[in-house]
């Protein structure tokens, strides 16, 4: 999934579990770089509103996955999770 400036949640596909995040990108110098992130409880108040910069958490919330802090420009975003259980 490509993250755009200034959105911090995006919809995701029915899921069972995620099983890892990682965020890639063009950092100074044009050295690209890859970052799995932390996942965080949803209502976790330990993020500052309105900060900018390169994800480095995620929040599940219902269908919609949001990334702290906001992205402050185009980032690739690899989600691996597994798809839903389905009960016979």
């Amino acid at each position: 999934m490509k993250l755009r400036k200034g959105r911090p949640r995006y919809k995701i596909p029915p899921h069972t579990d995620i099983i890892n995040v990682v965020v890639n990108g063009n950092q100074r110098h044009n050295q690209m770089v890859a970052y799995a992130l932390v996942q965080v409880a949803f209502g976790y108040d330990g993020k500052p509103k309105g900060q900018l910069g390169m994800p480095r958490q995620f929040a599940i919330i219902g269908s919609k996955i949001e990334f702290w802090p906001i992205p402050d420009k185009a980032y690739q975003v690899k989600v691996r999770y597994t798809p839903p259980i389905q009960e016979f």
